[in-house]
């Protein structure tokens, strides 16, 4: 776990990286088909299977970037449920809001805040979800920790 010194330097650092990536889309789309070898669509929906989410329950997606993962999560657990959106990046954050707000889902809360600080209550959540974001967090344990306390 970093010092609070190196930490915040790790934190301001993996802002600004993905605060950079939030102005440039169309190269964060490819870096992520190229992450993924081609497969981005089906390892998602793969994943999002296995969550075997219902209508109704609370999502919370980990690292949400632009709000990728905001329709096919907001359509497992439909106008019912909700999904809530957590990213350390402002960048990434805006995206996130825009998105939410130009297809009106009244339902989906992008937030910020840090993955291992998580301001929501313990058992909040039935399901997390993360794509590439836990391999990009600086305190792995401290967000995996939070994960089991919200859930």
């Amino acid at each position: 776990m970093p010092t609070p010194t190196e930490g915040d330097r790790v934190y301001d650092d993996g802002r600004r990286r993905y605060d950079w990536w939030s102005d440039h889309q169309t190269l964060f789309r490819l870096a992520s088909w190229f992450a993924f070898g081609g497969e981005e669509r089906r390892l998602r929906t793969a994943a999002l299977d296995a969550l075997s989410l219902g209508g109704g329950e609370t999502v919370l997606d980990v690292g949400c970037g632009p709000g990728v993962n905001f329709p096919a999560l907001r359509a497992r657990v439909g106008v019912e449920g909700s999904v809530v959106g957590v990213d350390l990046s402002r960048g990434m954050l805006s995206r996130a809001r825009d998105r939410v707000v130009d297809d009106g889902w009244q339902n989906v809360h992008p937030v910020g805040a840090d993955a291992a600080t998580l301001p929501l209550p313990d058992g909040s959540v039935d399901a997390a979800y993360a794509t590439l974001s836990l391999s990009a967090v600086p305190d792995l344990d401290g967000t995996l920790t939070e994960l089991r306390r919200v859930l």
